[in-house]
């Protein structure tokens, strides 16, 4: 499991078989389809390349860290996990995302803003 950091370096979810996992690691908040990234909305967020989050207007959201968790979600948990990204999958509309520019700077709000909005 991949720590993904915001911009003080802090764990804000994990990267666990494509999910986006909560801080708590209680739920999915979202998905990495191809290099796509899904919250709640039906639409991609933004995108994750070279190891960052990027949001579609090409600011960094998050990164994901080298920094590996060594505990794996259990077997019941895994399988719960697997039903809540379904359930985020079923709910994407458009999966083709735009093509990103690379920014250097930081968007003001980070990943976990973007992956609870729900239009």
């Amino acid at each position: 499991m991949n720590c993904i950091t915001d911009r003080e370096r802090k764990i804000v979810a994990y990267l666990h078989n494509m999910m986006i996992i909560d801080q708590q690691m209680e739920k999915v908040i979202g998905l990495v389809m191809g290099n796509c990234v899904f919250g709640l909305e039906k639409e991609p967020i933004g995108k994750l390349f070279n190891n960052t989050f990027r949001h579609l207007n090409g600011e960094i959201i998050a990164i994901l860290d080298e920094e590996k968790l060594e505990s794996k979600p259990k077997n019941m948990q895994e399988k719960a996990f697997i039903m809540q990204a379904w359930n985020i999958l079923n709910n994407v509309q458009n999966h083709t995302c735009i093509w990103i520019e690379e920014k250097k700077n930081w968007h003001k709000k980070g990943l976990l803003f973007f992956l609870q909005q729900d239009k």
